[in-house]
């Protein structure tokens, strides 16, 4: 779900710097609210960002995502965004809190 908006913000974007800066500020308002159950999100974005000539790597990593773990509920997804410059590959992490009642 959220893999798909970004999907979708890209293709209709031309400056895609601009919607990373909003979305790690919209991010780091969410995760940090008491009744969010997200504990952290890792975004990791390959292309050709605003038309560049070549591709770059972006690193988004917004509170704790554990990779090493098999203790933690962590949902990945992977997507390829098509857009006329190039294409996007967007990887997506989300570390969800443990609740014990």
């Amino acid at each position: 779900m959220f893999n798909s908006f970004i999907n979708k913000s890209f293709k209709e974007l031309k400056k895609q710097n601009l919607f990373l800066i909003f979305l790690k500020r919209a991010l780091n308002q969410f995760i940090f609210l008491n009744f969010s159950k997200v504990e952290g999100v890792k975004i990791a974005i390959n292309g050709r960002f605003n038309s560049a000539p070549r591709s770059k790597n972006k690193l988004i990593i917004v509170g704790n995502v554990p990779t090493q773990t098999i203790n933690r509920n962590i949902n990945y997804s992977e997507t390829t965004a098509f857009t006329k410059n190039g294409t996007f590959g967007i990887k997506v992490w989300v570390n969800y809190k443990n609740f014990i009642n």
